[in-house]
């Protein structure tokens, strides 16, 4: 019997608003604008997945919101907006069946379960010259220097970065040094995700997972979170199974640009072009997130059937999915302008008629977090001695100019 995902409560009436697990079979856009309830919607939609399905998770966690999924929160906590908290035989069948769904493995560079680390031949032989930084045509010499040290190290079943520089040392020549320069000038060799040639990588850890948070938010460089995505995507896409695997791309506008320049983060768009095209046959759904439409290319987001749209002002935005997303009636997705926060839209295979929802509780404690508004409380100044003309000054200064 195939599960229902309770995600909330449908708003007019109030009753349990229930997802087909089965949708997710189809590739799912979630979109929200900044402090709709996004990231918090998100959350609930994995963890009802966790519990209530057994399809294996792969996320891309760029803010590290999503480390503690599977982590059940204390039973005071979990409650929806005024609401009481859940009763204690439910929230003992809840832990029960969060224990059953699986572990969730966290591979982070600050400490989680599983190394956030990688060999350089965990990359095919493109892929990591463009994450050298070295063109075939432009670069010609150095690129030569590279396939002859690649050669040198193809009886060997892994190479890291490690075993590359010492091959290269080996080399007398001028492009083999010109290639080593590149590589410090660049600081590749000191990147966090390298493990070295006789550590295991992330690529050989994940096998027969049930859920992965790739903490990409504890890497620094920019490079480095590309070439993860690069890596599991590539992964992906050459494995030989067919086995069912739900992708989850979140802020989805920092890896699946449109408008992307830099060689390595155009490849990592080509590969979730295809994902996106050809992905399903082979078992692969995708899942992405991003705060507008339009930051995503369009031909990963018209291959999408599930909408799941939150508050979201731009009339700009509002056409975009209007074209796309064209079996859901306009007027439904204009009325996202007055959702409040939390209140999504569903739409597609996962729901059967589109559905106007407010979001269920969350299970498990979110990871990254907005600051507090600790500043907006008042303080020393006592409301007598607010000057009057205070909340018109700043109009009066900035009247007639855009902000």
């Amino acid at each position: 019997m195939q599960s229902a995902l309770p995600v909330g409560r449908i708003g007019a009436s109030g009753g349990a608003a229930l997802l087909k697990a089965s949708g997710f079979s189809r590739h799912t856009f979630l979109v929200g604008q900044s402090g709709s309830g996004k990231t918090y919607s998100l959350g609930v939609l994995l963890e009802r997945l966790l519990v209530h399905t057994s399809l294996p998770l792969i996320i891309i966690d760029p803010n590290s919101d999503y480390v503690h999924l599977g982590r059940l929160m204390p039973r005071e906590k979990v409650a929806m907006r005024g609401r009481p908290a859940m009763d204690e035989s439910a929230y003992a069948a809840l832990g029960e069946a969060m224990a059953a769904s699986g572990p969730v493995s966290v591979a982070s560079a600050e400490g989680g379960d599983l190394p956030l680390r990688l060999h350089l031949s965990d990359l095919s032989l493109a892929e990591q010259a463009m994450t050298l930084g070295l063109d075939a045509v432009r670069d010609a010499d150095e690129y030569s220097a590279f396939m002859d040290v690649v050669e040198e190290l193809s009886s060997v079943s892994h190479y890291g970065i490690d075993r590359l520089l010492a091959r290269l040392q080996r080399h007398d020549d001028e492009w083999s040094r010109r290639l080593l320069l590149r590589i410090r000038n660049l600081g590749l060799a000191g990147w966090s995700i390298w493990a070295a040639s006789d550590e295991a990588s992330l690529t050989s850890l994940v096998a027969g997972f049930r859920a992965i948070v790739l903490d990409t938010g504890s890497l620094d460089d920019a490079r480095e979170r590309s070439v993860v995505a690069l890596a599991v995507l590539g992964l992906l896409r050459r494995r030989d199974e067919r086995r069912s695997v739900l992708l989850v791309i979140d802020e989805a506008h920092n890896l699946l640009s449109p408008d992307s320049t830099d060689a390595l983060q155009r490849a990592v768009v080509e590969h979730g072009v295809w994902v996106a095209g050809e992905g399903r046959k082979y078992g692969l759904h995708m899942m992405i997130s991003t705060q507008r439409p339009q930051k995503v290319h369009r031909n990963i987001l018209s291959q999408c059937d599930n909408l799941v749209l939150m508050r979201m002002n731009s009339a700009a935005d509002i056409e975009e999915l209007v074209a796309v997303f064209s079996h859901v009636p306009r007027s439904m997705i204009e009325e996202a302008k007055s959702f409040r926060q939390g209140e999504m839209l569903v739409a597609g295979p996962i729901a059967t008629t589109p559905l106007r929802v407010q979001t269920a509780e969350r299970w498990c404690p979110e990871g990254g977090a907005d600051l507090p508004t600790t500043w907006a409380n008042s303080g020393a100044m006592a409301p007598g001695e607010i000057v009057e003309a205070s909340a018109t000054t700043e109009f009066e200064q900035t009247k007639g100019e855009p902000r």
